[in-house]
C-alpha cells in the first residue's frame, strides 16, 4: 500500500509521454533480466570448465607424483603447488558462487521493478480515464468562469458610470445652490434699495 500511495503521489496526472516512458522502462527491465540469465548461464559454464580443469590437473599431478615418488624435494614442491592450486580453485569457486548470488539478487530486483512498473502503468491508465471523464466538466467550468469574468467587467463599468453620474449631479446641485444664494442676495439688495 505504501508503494502504491507513493506512486500515486509521485506520478500525478498522467500524459502520453509518461506512458511511453513506462513502456520503455518495462522493456529495459526485460532486457536486464535477459542479460542476467545470460550471465548466469556463462557463470555455470565457467564453473563446469573450472571443475573439469581441476580434475585434469589432479590427474596429471597424480601421474607425476607416481613418477617422482623417490624424489623428496621434488615431491615437496609438487605438494606445495597442489595446495596452491587447490586454494586458487577454491577461490574461483567462491567467486563463481558470489556471481551466482549477485545474479539472483539482480533477478529479484528486476522482478520487483517489473511489479512496480506494472502498478505505475495501471495507475496511469486509471488516471487517464478519470481525466477523460472530467474533461466535459472542466470545459463547462471554464465557460462558466469566462461568463463570470464578462459579468464582472460589465458590473465594474456600471459602477464607474454611476459614480461619474454622482459626481456630475453633485456639481449641478452646487451650481444651483450658488445661483439660489445669488438670487436671494439680489432680492435682498432690491428690497433694501426700495426702503
Amino acid at each position: 500500500m505504501a508503494v502504491s500511495a507513493f506512486l500515486r503521489n509521485f506520478i500525478g496526472a498522467a500524459s502520453s509521454s509518461d506512458l511511453d516512458a513506462v513502456a520503455q522502462a518495462v522493456a529495459s527491465v526485460r532486457e536486464m533480466r535477459e542479460a542476467a540469465d545470460a550471465v548466469r548461464a556463462l557463470a555455470e559454464r565457467s564453473g563446469a570448465d573450472a571443475e573439469a580443469a581441476r580434475r585434469a590437473m589432479e590427474s596429471e599431478v597424480a601421474r607425476l607424483t607416481a613418477r617422482l615418488e623417490a624424489m623428496p624435494e621434488m615431491r615437496a614442491q609438487l605438494e606445495q603447488f597442489v595446495q596452491s592450486l587447490g586454494r586458487t580453485m577454491t577461490g574461483a569457486a567462491d567467486r563463481l558462487d558470489s556471481v551466482d548470488d549477485r545474479m539472483h539478487h539482480l533477478e529479484q530486483q528486476s522482478r520487483a521493478q517489473s511489479e512496480l512498473l506494472s502498478i505505475a502503468r495501471t495507475e496511469l491508465d486509471r488516471q487517464g480515464r478519470v481525466l477523460s471523464e472530467l474533461a466535459p466538466e472542466v470545459r463547462g467550468l471554464l465557460a462558466a468562469t469566462e461568463r463570470l469574468a464578462a459579468a464582472t467587467e460589465r458590473t465594474e463599468a456600471l459602477v464607474r458610470e454611476v459614480e461619474e453620474r454622482k459626481v456630475r449631479v453633485g456639481r449641478t446641485e452646487r451650481v444651483a445652490m450658488v445661483a439660489a444664494a445669488v438670487a436671494v442676495v439680489a432680492a435682498a439688495a432690491a428690497i433694501l434699495r426700495a426702503w
